[in-house]
């Protein structure tokens, strides 16, 4: 059985990061649809594109991640991009546990 296409019409969180030579150079998180052209064109667009000497490696985040605003549209340092990648959660909310054997319900 084929995999269902991806909806490319969809706006997520796009995680773009930079890297020369020298190493890493900053991450830009856009809203975009699920297509890396088009992401890397937003960041240009949004001014968060160190340019065309940087390698990109980007990936769709989940459609139902939430990203503090003051992270989207602009580069960020490596301590933000960490602090991050550990902060965002889907906006769905995560099923309700399930109690261990002879745990009180």
């Amino acid at each position: 059985m084929s995999e269902l296409p991806r909806d490319y019409g969809i706006l997520v969180y796009y995680w773009l990061s930079f890297a020369d030579k020298k190493g890493f150079r900053g991450v830009c998180i856009v809203r975009s649809q699920q297509d890396h052209l088009l992401a890397i064109r937003e960041s240009i667009a949004q001014k968060c594109n160190p340019g065309t000497d940087y390698d990109v490696q980007g990936f769709p985040l989940h459609e139902d991640t939430i990203v503090d605003a003051q992270f989207v549209n602009r580069l960020l340092t490596r301590e933000e991009a960490e602090y991050v990648s550990i902060s965002i959660t889907p906006e769905v909310a995560m099923p309700e546990e399930v109690p261990c054997e002879g745990e009180a319900e």
